[in-house]
């Protein structure tokens, strides 16, 4: 009994000598884990929208240069400290800096042992976390940030509406301009929608009423009227407008167009193979193997089912084409005055051309808006035609065209 009162003893003067210190070693050490993974998240965040930050080979060479020169950097960083023991980065940090800046970076005491831990947690932490973000950037289809942008968002508000629900992104690229434009049915109603559980999928927007759109706020009897109205008249949509809304991955409003004229009906599209698609000019392989996956998903099979008993429309409407620029290929660049790009586009189509997105010695001609770029630049100096809109117009109701020099 004695060695057990003095055993007890003992552990009663460790502890009262030590679990002050113990107690604060573990809110020292909780307050560095939650610095340190919130310093690491920012981190990783701007690194991972950084990494995604979109370019074509239509940018100024500059711009270009620079985020290859930026994706470098982060990928680079991302593999250094995912792939290095974090002892060994620890080591560095403690160790090396100090080294390498003569003094001038050095962690004295323990204030720099915790500042070093929390630089060293923080940094993988971001390695780690600029990797996630990315991979959920890129796996959000092309149609559904074609439709982000299609309702005025830029590249920053994109990525931002990563965290939202999959059936918001969808129901809002679905309703866009150049998806099913139903007009009323942006962003803020699309999210209320969502929020109330009373739109799950794009088929779901045919089945609402009046009395469940007066439930959203700000909404009156105009309002409800007015966007059941839009739905109604989407139906009668051609069916490029269709495929373009579901957001199939890699085919924009163009691909979804030549798609839908070639196969004249959705459903022969549902039941054409992948070399079938592929035999379509401007389709690859991987345009056609993406449409092949959307239509054998799961969920795709019973969604085209209610949108067709909704009534909405599921054939090609087909209008003979012109032949005013039959053989001839036209790039639009700038802000047209009346109409947008994609409508420029569609004209020139519609009329027999090609709408190409780069200049080159064989383009017909170029078709200029307000604060058109490099694209015009190159057309002056291969003396490639230049139109304004309103000789693009003209042109198409063979009117005499006076074009502009170059």
């Amino acid at each position: 009994m004695d060695k057990l009162a003095k055993l007890t003893a003992d552990i009663g003067r460790l502890w009262e000598t030590y679990s002050g210190a113990y107690f604060t070693g573990i809110r020292n050490t909780l307050v560095l884990a939650v610095v340190a993974t919130l310093i690491g998240c920012v981190i990783g965040l701007m690194c991972g929208i950084l990494n995604t930050i979109p370019y074509t080979r239509q940018d100024p060479p500059v711009k270009r240069f620079f985020l290859k020169l930026l994706r470098a950097l982060i990928r680079i960083y991302v593999e250094v400290f995912r792939g290095t023991p974090m002892v060994l980065q620890a080591v560095f940090i403690f160790y090396g800096l100090p080294y390498f800046t003569d003094g001038a970076v050095a962690f004295r005491g323990m204030s720099g042992i915790w500042v070093a831990a929390i630089i060293v947690v923080s940094i993988n932490t971001g390695a780690y976390m600029a990797e996630t973000v990315r991979g959920g950037i890129v796996s959000i289809d092309p149609g559904q940030t074609e439709g982000a942008k299609a309702i005025g968002m830029n590249h920053w508000q994109t990525m931002l509406h990563v965290i939202l629900p999959q059936a918001l992104r969808n129901i809002i690229h679905f309703a866009s301009r150049d998806a099913m434009d139903i007009e009323g049915l942006g962003e803020a109603v699309a999210t209320q929608l969502v929020e109330k559980e009373l739109v799950h999928s794009a088929a779901d927007i045919y089945t609402l009423t009046r009395e469940q759109l007066l439930e959203l706020d700000k909404f009156k009897e105009k309002s409800a009227d007015n966007l059941l109205q839009a739905i109604t008249a989407s139906k009668q949509n051609n069916l490029d407008k269709l495929l373009f809304g579901f957001g199939i991955r890699n085919i924009g409003d163009k691909a979804a167009a030549l798609l839908a004229e070639h196969f004249g009906t959705l459903q022969a599209i549902r039941e054409a193979t992948a070399e079938q698609i592929s035999e379509i000019d401007g389709f690859g392989g991987v345009m056609a193997q993406s449409v092949v996956e959307f239509f054998a998903k799961e969920g795709t099979t019973d969604l085209v089912h209610r949108l067709a008993d909704a009534g909405v429309n599921m054939q090609w409407k087909g209008e003979p084409k012109g032949d005013k620029l039959a053989g001839k290929t036209l790039v639009v660049t700038g802000t047209l005055e009346t109409l947008s790009r994609n409508e420029a586009e569609a004209l020139i189509v519609k009329n027999g051309g090609k709408a190409s997105g780069s200049v080159s010695k064989k383009t017909a001609y170029v078709v200029a808006g307000a604060a058109a770029g490099s694209k015009l630049t190159k057309a002056q100096a291969l003396g490639v035609p230049v139109l304004t809109e309103q000789e693009f117009l003209a042109m198409l109701q063979d009117a005499p065209v006076e074009q502009e020099t170059t």
